[in-house]
């Protein structure tokens, strides 16, 4: 596989989860004001996203979470939410290579929000040098951090930086162990 093409990957989570047992699928108002706060810290802190990917509803799956979570970025950017692959490793693995291959994303930078289940294996899948510093898994309660893949002439390298945009947001970042 070719070495990865875009200049950086942004990695987040969708927001906060709706304590509605009749309807978990959508956020609560905590996250929407996340999403409405990353759209203005985003563009702020890495300039410039020219790729908003999101997966896919499919059947079994109907949670809007992470197309909510963009959608604030996608309007403000004036960038649509790229919706073609689901939420399966399979699929994962797909989106990784179009991504690294694709000469469009050449220096470019992309932005991923994804359900956290997920995260940690789509990270790897873009083989950082420093795997071994991606977390395996991220906490159920964690809505507030950014995964960062940097492509440097070494390689890609991965790190993470508190969101720090609402109350109660950590300060700290995911620790590799539970």
């Amino acid at each position: 596989m070719a070495t990865m093409e875009p200049s950086r990957i942004i990695i987040i989570r969708h927001g906060e989860k709706s304590q509605n047992k009749n309807n978990r699928n959508l956020q609560m108002p905590k996250g929407y004001e996340r999403a409405g706060k990353l759209a203005t810290l985003i563009p702020l802190k890495f300039k410039k996203i020219d790729v908003l990917y999101a997966p896919s509803i499919g059947p079994d799956r109907q949670s809007i979470r992470v197309i909510e979570t963009i959608t604030p970025l996608s309007k403000f950017l004036n960038l649509p939410i790229l919706t073609t692959y689901f939420n399966s490793k399979d699929e994962i693995q797909k989106m990784v290579k179009f991504i690294r291959t694709n000469p469009e994303y050449s220096g470019k930078t992309v932005l991923i929000c994804w359900h956290h289940h997920k995260i940690p294996f789509l990270t790897k899948e873009f083989k950082p040098i420093n795997i071994n510093q991606v977390p395996n898994h991220w906490p159920n309660d964690r809505f507030d951090v950014i995964w960062i893949l940097k492509k440097t002439p070494k390689g890609i390298i991965f790190s993470q930086k508190p969101q720090k945009l609402l109350i109660g947001d950590k300060v700290s970042v995911i620790p590799l162990k539970k």
